[in-house]
C-alpha cells in the first residue's frame, strides 16, 4: 500500500497463498484487505444524479483539466497538507480560472483552510449527538452524547446545510421532513430491522455502547474450497486466477497479467538515484492521526515522539550529520527541514520520516513543518490509482 506499483505485493501474496494451498484455510490469506464484518450501522438514503467518478488521488488532475469548479472540504486536510506534491497542488489551486470556489468547514486554520475562499467554523464532536463506529469495518457502535452546546458561531453541519437547502429551494428533498435527531432515530430503526438485538434509540443513548460479538471465526473463501460447485470465486472464470485476462488486455507493463517484480520510477534502479541517492519512506507516527494533533507542541504531546528523519549511520557520516542535527531533505519537487535521528535500525541508502506534519513554508518555499508531501509525487499506481507516498528519491544535507 502507498507504493508505486503497490498492487504487485498484494497480488503476489494472494498467488503465493494459492500455489501453496492456503486459500480458504484458517491462518491462510487471499482475501484482499483481510477484514470482515457481520454488522454495520445503516446509513442515510441519498441519490446522486452525477454518475461520473474519478479516483480520489487524481482529483487535482481533474481541477487542472477544468473539470472541477467547486470544492466542498469538510473537516479534511487533503487540499494541501495530505496530498502528494504540495507545491504543484497549491499552484493549481491558486488559479481561480480552474477551481473557482473552495469551501472549508474546520476547527483549525490548517494549510488546506488557508487555500479556501470561505471557512465555516465546524461544530466539535462534544457539541452534538451522533452515532459512531470505528474506522472501516467494526463490530461496535457508540452513541456519542452531546456534552455542551456549540459555542461562538459554530453550527451543527446538518443545520447550516439545511439552511443552504432552503435558499436553493431543495429543503424538502434534502431533509425529507426530518430534523437531525429524526435522522439519528431513522438510523437506529433501520439498523434494528437488520439486527434485532440492536437497542432502541433511547436505550442506545443510555447504554452508549453496542457490541455485536461473534460466535465463529470467519475464514475467507472457505465455502469455495469446501464446496466449489456451489460457491464460485468472484472472478470472471469463477476459479482462482493467477493469470488475469483483463490485465493482459490492458497491455500495461506496470501491471502485468501475472504478478512479478517490476522496476518502478524513483525505485532502487532508477537513474535518478545518482542525483538523489536516499529512498524515502513515510509512516504514521504515535504523535498524530494523519495531520490531527500535529498542531500541538512537543510539551503538550509529551514523549509520543518528535517528527524526525531516520537516517543510517553511514549515510549520516558521509554527510557530516550527527544525531539531533537539523537537516534539509530535498528533491526536484520541494524541500523541508527536520531533525535527524541517526540510527543503525534503518538500511543504508534509505530514510524514513512520519507523515502529517503541518506545512509551514518560509519565504523561499522551505517547509519548516516537515511535511513529507513537499517531496512526494503525484503519480498514481497503475491499477488502483492509489497514493505512492512511500516511493521517493531525495538527498539529505546538514542544515
Amino acid at each position: 500500500q502507498r507504493h508505486a506499483n503497490g498492487e504487485q505485493a498484494v497480488r503476489g501474496a494472494t498467488v503465493l497463498a494459492s500455489i501453496t494451498g492456503n486459500v480458504g484455510k484458517y491462518g491462510g490469506w487471499a482475501a484482499g484487505p483481510g477484514y470482515h464484518a457481520e454488522f454495520a450501522v445503516e446509513g442515510i438514503p441519498y441519490k446522486n444524479n452525477i454518475k461520473d467518478k474519478i479516483p480520489v488521488f487524481t482529483w487535482i488532475d481533474e481541477v487542472e483539466k477544468g473539470n472541477i469548479k467547486f470544492i466542498g472540504n469538510f473537516a479534511g486536510n487533503c487540499l494541501i497538507n495530505q496530498h502528494s506534491d504540495i507545491n504543484r497542488t497549491k499552484e493549481i489551486l491558486k488559479d481561480e480560472n480552474l477551481c473557482e470556489f473552495i469551501l472549508t468547514t474546520e476547527h483549525f486554520m490548517t494549510s488546506s483552510a488557508e487555500y479556501s475562499d470561505l471557512i465555516l467554523p465546524g461544530d466539535d464532536f462534544l457539541e452534538r449527538d451522533d452515532i459512531v463506529t470505528a474506522w472501516g469495518v467494526t463490530d461496535y457502535a457508540f452513541f456519542q452524547n452531546k456534552v455542551v452546546e456549540p459555542e461562538h458561531e459554530r453550527k451543527l453541519g446538518y443545520d447550516w446545510i439545511l439552511e443552504l437547502s432552503k435558499r436553493l429551494g431543495v429543503e424538502e428533498e434534502f431533509s425529507q421532513g426530518r430534523t437531525y435527531e429524526d435522522w439519528l432515530k431513522y438510523i437506529v430503526d433501520k439498523t434494528r430491522d437488520r439486527h434485532k438485538d440492536f437497542p432502541t434509540y433511547e436505550e442506545f443513548k443510555n447504554q452508549v455502547l453496542y457490541e455485536k460479538g461473534r460466535d465463529r471465526t470467519y475464514v475467507a473463501f472457505e465455502k469455495q474450497i469446501k464446496d466449489f460447485d456451489n460457491n464460485k470465486f468472484p472472478t470472471p472464470s469463477g476459479k482462482i486466477e493467477i493469470f488475469s485476462k483483463r490485465l493482459y488486455d490492458m497491455k500495461n507493463p506496470e501491471i502485468p497479467a501475472i504478478p512479478k517484480y517490476v522496476k518502478t520510477w524513483e525505485g532502487p534502479e532508477d537513474e535518478l538515484r545518482e542525483k538523489y541517492p536516499i529512498q524515502l519512506f513515510g509512516w504514521h507516527s504515535k504523535k498524530s492521526v494523519n495531520s490531527i494533533f500535529n498542531n500541538f507542541n512537543e510539551e503538550t504531546m509529551g514523549d509520543l515522539g518528535k517528527h524526525r528523519l531516520w537516517i543510517n549511520k553511514e549515510d549520516a557520516e558521509d554527510r557530516n550529520i550527527k544525531n539531533g542535527d537539523k537537516v534539509k531533505v530535498y528533491n526536484d519537487r520541494g524541500q523541508l527541514v527536520i531533525e535527524a535521528r541517526v540510527t543503525d535500525k534503518i538500511m543504508k541508502g534509505v530514510g524514513a520520516m512520519p507523515q502529517g506534519g503541518w506545512y509551514k513554508p518560509d519565504e523561499k518555499g522551505l517547509d519548516k513543518g516537515a511535511n513529507i508531501n513537499v517531496l512526494t509525487k503525484q503519480h498514481p499506481t497503475p491499477l488502483a490509482k492509489g497514493n505512492p507516498q512511500h516511493t521517493n528519491l531525495v538527498e539529505v544535507e546538514k542544515y
